[in-house]
């Protein structure tokens, strides 16, 4: 199980190091365009840099769907003379490829909004979000998810790998949501704010 993940965590750095590069850059032009008191061009920038990150994170998603296998083969150094342990870790990884590479494009947004989040300085909220959302959603049900039990009296389903990857699509998934929503909100009253202060 984690001979598995960690093969899957080396693969999904390709999609995240570089996109999270330009989710650092994105913030800091956005912020850069607030302090230069140009609102008009932040909801441009914001828009670019989530499409350049969701179409690299999608590339990379389908890279992995297509040629996971021979990748992760690759990372495990088995090429089938491999002991049990490693084939069953390979194996196991294998197949959990489309479910990692499926996320990828939503992890880009909830990376791309809450940075934009942070260079329009809403850093509070992106912090509490991330905050709640690891301890109080994600540590459970990933616990929940992939254990037998959680003690003498909690059942638990006992997905093992899957239970723990299913644990980070989901909040990957409700955190693109919530950054989403709330990069608009933003970006909406920036815009009115914009258009009332050109009309005066």
């Amino acid at each position: 199980e984690g001979a598995a993940t960690l093969l899957l965590l080396s693969l999904t750095g390709l999609a995240f190091w570089p996109a999270l590069g330009l989710a650092t850059g994105s913030a800091t032009l956005v912020g850069h365009a607030v302090g230069a008191g140009q609102p008009q061009q932040v909801g441009p920038l914001v828009r670019a840099s989530l499409w350049l990150m969701a179409g690299w994170m999608a590339l990379v998603g389908a890279a992995m769907a297509l040629a996971g296998p021979a990748l992760l083969a690759w990372l495990s150094g088995t090429s089938g003379d491999g002991g049990p342990g490693s084939q069953a870790a390979l194996a196991l990884a294998t197949s959990l490829i489309g479910l990692v590479a499926a996320y990828q494009v939503l992890d880009a947004v909830n990376l791309g909004s809450a940075f934009a989040l942070r260079g329009l300085g809403d850093v509070r909220w992106a912090s509490a979000a991330n905050t709640v959302g690891s301890l109080l959603l994600f540590l459970p049900l990933a616990a929940w998810l992939s254990f037998d039990s959680l003690g003498a009296r909690i059942p638990a389903l006992g997905w093992g790998a899957w239970g723990g990857w299913s644990a980070v699509a989901l909040l990957s998934a409700l955190l693109a949501a919530a950054f989403g929503a709330r990069l608009r909100h933003v970006l909406q009253a920036l815009e009115a704010v914009s258009t009332a202060r050109r009309r005066a």
